[in-house]
């Protein structure tokens, strides 16, 4: 076997034996030794080192405020309204006219050294050929969630299927990893590649919510990243923290699952684009090119692959210098992951931007003239949607506009009445996917043999009847990633607890922060969103209370102090 694998795609950055070698030495190194390597920073400390045994100093005589408090609060007021650090400088001058005199409020150039601190603490700059990229500890974010959430986080039934804790510790705590590329401006082609983790070991809902998303890393370029350099300090923390973590030993952390689009899936595993021969992640259909574009005819699910089949593949890939099979290599995330078995397919961007999306695209034009879609957009308005849906469907005019989480609505609940006067044959067809889908995303049904059965069912149907009903250009990828939808859920959980939906949001919360596209400023604003303390339930989503339990990084505290 040659050394190194040379790449058949221009884009896609090879694994060599040498990368493969660094990670066998950060899995016999001691944390020590892991810092050392892939840490500069010079500092020891991390955020989880915060001050909860000190009150702090009253922010001015006989105040009840503490100059903790002071701190926590103001954070946690920049941080909910994305305060630029202009105007956090004229809130800071406002105050501390208002407050009496010998008061000891900080001024913004004391918060901002301090969170320059704070970035360092925790953050180390990287600069490759390609990018630039933050690798960012995950084990002090980990921690703060355990904290938050320690009463339920191993006492609850979760709605995805965990595997068993490993031997030697009391619990595991279970990482999904999602990455995707988030476009900051319209005036270059640069776009930032976050590197999110979620701990499954929660509720859907907890942990789904951006305070409990974890930033293992974040990439900014012209180009995709490349996943060498990118995912090597996130790989040798993980290995550590597989061997027990510092803030309870009886607890290890193990990635789970890799959750990211289909474009991504191919980079980051080493294989072929889904337009490609064999370009399917899941079983060995080989597929068809016609009319340049690479289809699926087959409505049956043969030949599935095996993590033992796919490193074979990758090993005569390397050698052979071309693909086997559609691999290309050894992926980088191979040390932590079964490939493919731990790679889910996303119901985000296959089912309701891909599948749902093309159909509704297909049926406005064959079906929807003017008159109908004005009638359509009366519906609308008129339907009176449950509150529980944080976005209506909006008109038909706008489809090309709507968003993933308007595509599930029309899906599972209003589109089998807005479509009730299409013709009988295409609405039983639409409703062969509605039903499916309601089955797989619903988490009780899903645990159902007889309903995951009856979901194969449809969805064999459904794929059978799509070219004789529209076109033989509509036997896409995503169309035949719904025929192994049903064994992942069997297999992992309903698609509403492995979805995208949540790091989506977390890329709006980072794209929100992306000023000037300055990756220093992205990664400040998020450490400094993310360890403000925000107060549950407030009765105002606007009120801002002082928080006397607030806990705030000590380097942070003690620049303060020194200024």
């Amino acid at each position: 076997m040659s050394n190194s694998f040379s790449s058949i795609d221009e884009d896609m950055p090879t694994v060599s034996d040498a990368f493969f070698r660094d990670i066998q030495r950060i899995q016999t190194s001691t944390p020590i030794s892991f810092i050392s390597s892939f840490n500069e920073s010079k500092h020891s400390t991390t955020l989880s080192d915060d001050i909860s045994n000190s009150s702090g100093i009253p922010i001015y005589r006989n105040s009840n405020v503490t100059n903790v408090d002071f701190i926590a609060s103001v954070n946690d007021l920049a941080s909910r309204h994305r305060l630029s650090d202009s105007c956090l400088w004229d809130l800071l001058k406002l105050i501390s006219n208002i407050l009496p005199n010998g008061h000891i409020c900080p001024i913004f150039l004391e918060f901002k050294n301090s969170w320059n601190r704070t970035v360092d603490e925790v953050a180390t700059f990287h600069s490759c050929a390609d990018g630039d990229f933050f690798s960012i500890l995950v084990e002090p974010q980990i921690e703060k969630i355990y904290r938050r959430h320690s009463t339920i986080i191993f006492r609850h039934k979760t709605e995805i299927s965990l595997p068993a804790t490993s031997d030697g510790f009391e619990h595991t705590l279970f990482l999904n990893i999602n990455t995707d590329g988030v476009p900051i401006s319209k005036s270059n082609n640069k776009s930032v590649w976050p590197l999110w983790l979620n701990i499954a070991n929660l509720p859907t809902k907890i942990r789904s919510s951006f305070p409990n998303l974890i930033l293992a890393a974040i990439w900014m370029g012209n180009s995709k990243p490349n996943w060498n350099e990118f995912l090597k300090p996130f790989i040798g923390e993980m290995l550590l923290l597989q061997g027990g973590t510092s803030f309870n030993q009886s607890i290890n952390c193990k990635p789970l699952h890799l959750i990211v689009d289909i474009v991504a899936r191919a980079s980051i595993a080493n294989i072929v684009q889904f337009n490609g021969y064999y370009g399917c992640p899941i079983c060995l259909i080989r597929g068809e090119h016609d009319n340049h574009r690479h289809l699926y005819f087959s409505n049956e699910i043969r030949n599935v692959r095996t993590c033992r089949e796919n490193d074979q593949f990758a090993l005569e890939a390397e050698t052979l210098g071309r693909p086997v099979f559609g691999v290309k290599g050894r992926s980088v995330l191979r040390p932590l992951l079964e490939i493919p078995e731990d790679i889910l397919l996303d119901y985000l961007h296959q089912v309701l931007l891909g599948v749902t999306r093309n159909l509704l695209f297909s049926l406005k034009k064959a079906y929807f003239t003017s008159a109908n879609m004005k009638e359509f957009d009366k519906a609308c308005k008129e339907f009176q949607f449950p509150t529980d849906f944080n976005r209506r469907t909006r008109s038909l005019w706008e489809l090309k506009h709507w968003k993933g989480s308007e595509f599930r609505l029309f899906l599972l609940y209003v589109g089998s009445i807005f479509l009730s006067n299409i013709p009988l044959n295409y609405y039983l067809h639409y409703m062969l996917l509605c039903y499916s889908i309601r089955i797989l995303s619903c988490p009780i049904k899903s645990k159902s043999h007889r309903e995951i059965d009856n979901s194969i069912l449809a969805i064999k149907e459904f794929v059978k009847l799509l070219p004789n009903l529209f076109d033989k250009n509509a036997m896409s990828f995503n169309v035949h990633s719904l025929l192994h939808l049903p064994s992942q859920v069997a297999r992992i959980g309903c698609l509403s607890s492995t979805s995208e939906f949540c790091f989506e949001s977390g890329n709006y919360q980072l794209k929100s922060s992306a000023n000037r596209g300055r990756l220093r400023l992205i990664v400040e604003r998020f450490l400094r969103r993310y360890y403000s303390n925000f107060k549950a339930n407030d009765d105002s989503p606007n009120a801002i209370t002082i928080l006397p339990e607030a806990k705030v990084s000590s380097a942070f505290l003690q620049a303060v102090n020194e200024e």
